[in-house]
């Protein structure tokens, strides 16, 4: 077995010093750790965490529990995390559940000692939260929040749903279609749809018969946009609650001959990465920040960690404000 006193004699220098490199210590030269990690490389060494943390009683290590990776947003999100952790030396023991499942997962983590949790599912009203809260593990939601308490990092998704349907209604859209997965004890489809709402009363528009709430298959959603296109009088425009919808619902309209957005506008919630594509430009709303909500939410976790005694540090609370970024999707109104 490679240990870190063969890393050392290769890359020529201390064990102490490949030791320091391993915790991300700030003394070490450039020059030094480029040294260190052809010598890893070359080797294949890995750090034996598990003794360490034995020794230091300190694990390293947090558990995500994640959305579907079929969903562009939880795979960023969840690439964004592994990669702060990895700046300050942690592990990141991933699970991708479905919505039903995250308070099984956590029976089956919080005994393994994991430094903290992230979290992308709470219900509204949810028992996990009472589990969390009693572990003792720092823990933080993101994209998601309990109906009280709780640390979370969210997008003021009223807002947000709210200069997305206004941004159509300027546009001179009155028949606009709004397409969701069940929302009733979910955080982010609530509020999106309360923000919806919203915006239908304050224009005074009523476009329920437009509304949809459907289970989130590929293949109901390819249904429903068929419904939606071939009533007698049409939507002029769709709002998808997630990005992920949005792609799926552009792909088909444009199989059936269908042009965006002259035909019909077309927008989504999240802001992936994929939707900035030359050949998509989706008209999209998240947040303005520099990282996503994944990323902040991970620097906030690690603070915990760092600083427990630190004031209000277990105590976080963070409602983004959101942004719409228009591209090239919606177009004027009928």
């Amino acid at each position: 077995m490679v240990s870190s006193l063969d890393v050392a004699k290769l890359a020529g220098v201390s064990q102490a010093t490949v030791s320091r490199v391993l915790n991300n210590s700030p003394k070490v030269t450039e020059k030094t750790k480029k040294k260190i990690y052809a010598a890893i490389d070359e080797l294949g060494y890995y750090p034996n965490l598990i003794a360490r943390s034995l020794v230091t009683n300190e694990n390293r290590t947090i558990a995500l529990i994640s959305g579907a990776i079929n969903n562009d947003f939880y795979v960023e999100t969840t690439e964004s995390i592994v990669k702060k952790a990895n700046e300050l030396g942690y592990s990141v023991i991933v699970y991708f559940a479905e919505e039903n499942q995250p308070i099984n997962i956590f029976d089956s983590i919080k005994g393994s000692n994991v430094s903290g949790i992230l979290l992308s599912s709470i219900f509204l009203e949810d028992s996990l939260l009472g589990e969390l809260e009693k572990s003792g593990i720092p823990y933080i939601f993101f994209n998601r929040r309990p109906t009280k308490g709780g640390n979370y990092v969210v997008l003021d998704n009223k807002k947000a749903s709210y200069l997305n349907a206004k941004h159509l209604i300027e546009l001179g859209h009155t028949r606009i279609a709004y397409i969701s997965n069940e929302f009733s004890n979910i955080s982010t489809l609530y509020e999106r749809k309360l923000g919806f709402d919203k915006a239908m009363r304050k224009y005074h528009l009523d476009n329920e018969k437009y509304t949809r709430v459907i289970d989130g298959t590929e293949e109901n959603l390819k249904r429903t946009i068929d419904e939606l296109i071939h009533l007698k009088i049409p939507p002029t425009s769709i709002i998808c609650t997630t990005d992920h919808m949005a792609m799926i619902s552009m792909d088909y309209l444009i199989s059936k001959g269908i042009q965006i957005p002259e035909d019909i506008s077309l927008t989504g919630f999240d802001n992936n990465k994929i939707t900035a594509h030359q050949a998509i430009q989706l008209t999209t709303v998240s947040h303005n920040e520099k990282y996503n909500i994944g990323r902040i939410a991970a620097e906030n976790l690690f603070e915990m960690i760092e600083n427990p005694t630190k004031e209000n540090g277990n105590n976080i609370q963070i409602v983004l404000e959101p942004k719409l970024f228009k591209r090239s999707t919606t177009g004027k109104g009928k």
